[in-house]
C-alpha cells in the first residue's frame, strides 16, 4: 500500500498533486482507493468544491472528508487551506458508509455497521467520522462493541474550527450534517494496529456522582448541582465563554483500571453538566488537568511502538484541547509519526476508540492508527527523538504550575 498526503493552498499545488497521484496509482493494479480530505476556517464552499473536483478527477477513490479548526499532514499542523490524503491499497479492501441521523436511531445504525462487519471477510479497522456532536450514540456504541474484539475502532466528530458548532463531513457525493460516516478496511494481509495517548492527570478530590439524569448528564456530585466543581474550583462559571474555559479542564472517571476524559459541553439552569460521553452509575469523578511534559514524553512512546509496526501509512485524530494545550509546542507531540511514513489526521471535539473490546468516546485523546500490507518492511527508519525538547516559555511555566500541583496532593494525600 502507500499513502500520498498534500497541503493544497492554490492551483498549481492541486496540479503538481493530480500528476503524482495519476502516476502513482498508474503503477499499481487495480488498487482500492480511499480519499481523505479536510478543510479548515469554515470554508465549507471550499472544501465542498475541492471534493467535487477530487471525485471527478479520481472516480475510481472512495472520498471522506470533513470541516474542522486545523489538520495534521505529514507530522505537522496545516491550520489553513485544504489537506488531502490518498490511501492506496494494492491487495486489501475498503467500504464505505454512511448512516445520516433522519433515517437511522443510534442502535440502528450501530446494528448496521455491526452486520456489514459479520458479512466482510477479514475485517480489520473501523473509521468514524461524526457529524453533530449532539447525537447521543450510546445505542451504536452497544451494537458495534460487539463486533469481533479483533477490530481496531479509531476516528472523531467533525467540527468547523468554532468549538462547538455541527460541523461538516463529505461521504463521496453527499454532504452530512447529522449524522455518522464509516470506513471498513479489510484484507488477508492487512494489519491495523491503534495507538493512544491521554496525558491529563486527576486534579483534586474524588466526588460521587449522587443523581443521574442520563448517561450524558450529571445533576449532583456529592448532593450538591454539578456544575458547583467548575465555579467552586476553577472560577469557571456559565455562559458564552464556558466551552473555551472548561476545554482543557475535563472531568475524568476510571473505568476498567483506566482513566478517560469527559469535556462538559454546556451548563444547564438547574445546575447540571451536559456531556458527550457516558457516565455511568455509582462512579466517581475528578477533575482533571493537562500535564505537557508527560504529553510529550509519551509521543517518544508511541514512536518506538510505530518503528516497531513500521507502517506504510497513518491516520491520525486528536483532541483540539490538546492544541489548546501545548500550543506551538504541538509540534513535539507530532514528532510521534513525523519522518516514519506519510500521515493525515485532524482535530476533532471527541475522539473514538476501542478499549478491551469496548468500543468507546472519549475526550482529550490523541489516536494513531497505523496501517500495514504485508510483513514489516527491513528498510532503515528515523532514530529515535533525543531528550530533552526546549519548550516554549508559556509551556514551561505550564510544566512548573503541573510540578507544584502534583508536589502539593501528595503532601495532602501524606497528612490524611
Amino acid at each position: 500500500m502507500r499513502q500520498m498526503s498534500y497541503w493544497l493552498h492554490d492551483e498549481a499545488d492541486y496540479l503538481a498533486m493530480q500528476w503524482e497521484v495519476r502516476v502513482a496509482l498508474g503503477a499499481m493494479e487495480e488498487p482500492d482507493v480511499l480519499i481523505l480530505l479536510s478543510g479548515m476556517e469554515r470554508d465549507e464552499g471550499g472544501t465542498q468544491a475541492m471534493a467535487d473536483r477530487l471525485r471527478q478527477d479520481f472516480p475510481q477513490g472512495k472520498l471522506l472528508g470533513c470541516m474542522c479548526g486545523e489538520s495534521v499532514v505529514d507530522g505537522q499542523i496545516a491550520c489553513d487551506g485544504v489537506v488531502v490524503s490518498f490511501l492506496c491499497f494494492e491487495c486489501s479492501h475498503i467500504r464505505l458508509l454512511s448512516f445520516e441521523s433522519s433515517k437511522y436511531t443510534s442502535a440502528a445504525a450501530g446494528a448496521a455497521l455491526r452486520q456489514e462487519l459479520a458479512d466482510t471477510p477479514d475485517a480489520r479497522a473501523v473509521m468514524l467520522l461524526q457529524a453533530d456532536i449532539s447525537l447521543n450514540l450510546t445505542g451504536f456504541l452497544d451494537e458495534v462493541s460487539q463486533s469481533g474484539k479483533d477490530i481496531v475502532f479509531f476516528g472523531g466528530i467533525s467540527d468547523d474550527g468554532h468549538i462547538g458548532a455541527q460541523g461538516r463531513a463529505f461521504v463521496n457525493d453527499m454532504s452530512l450534517t447529522s449524522g455518522l460516516a464509516a470506513v471498513i478496511f479489510s484484507g488477508r494481509d492487512l494489519h491495523v494496529q491503534a495507538f493512544t495517548s491521554f496525558g491529563w492527570r486527576p486534579l483534586g478530590r474524588r466526588h460521587a456522582i449522587t443523581e443521574l439524569e442520563s448517561p450524558y448528564v450529571i445533576k449532583k456530585l456529592g448532593r450538591r448541582p454539578a456544575a458547583e466543581i467548575y465555579e467552586h474550583y476553577l472560577d469557571i462559571h456559565n455562559g458564552d465563554s464556558f466551552l473555551w474555559d472548561a476545554l482543557t479542564f475535563p472531568i475524568c472517571v476510571e473505568r476498567d483500571g483506566k482513566l478517560l476524559a469527559r469535556h462538559p459541553r454546556s451548563i444547564r439552569e438547574d445546575g447540571a453538566l451536559v456531556f458527550g460521553a457516558d457516565f455511568r452509575e455509582g462512579e466517581e469523578v475528578r477533575l482533571a488537568y493537562g500535564d505537557p511534559l508527560g504529553i510529550i514524553r509519551h509521543a517518544r512512546v508511541l514512536r518506538q511502538g510505530l518503528r516497531d509496526f513500521r507502517p506504510q501509512a497513518v491516520c491520525l485524530v486528536s483532541c483540539v484541547a490538546r492544541w489548546l494545550l501545548l500550543q506551538h509546542d504541538v509540534k513535539y507531540e507530532l514528532d510521534a509519526c513525523r519522518g516514519l511514513s506519510p500521515s493525515y489526521g485532524f482535530y476533532a471535539y471527541g475522539e473514538y476508540i476501542r478499549e478491551g473490546g469496548e468500543v468507546q468516546f472519549s475526550n482529550m485523546t490523541l489516536v494513531l492508527a497505523a496501517f500495514r500490507e504485508g510483513e514489516p518492511s527491513a528498510n532503515e527508519l528515523p532514530e529515535p527523538l533525543p531528550e530533552p525538547v526546549q519548550l516554549t516559555s508559556q509551556t514551561d511555566i505550564m510544566q512548573h504550575l503541573v510540578h507544584f500541583i502534583n508536589e502539593t496532593a501528595v503532601e495532602f494525600e501524606d497528612k490524611k
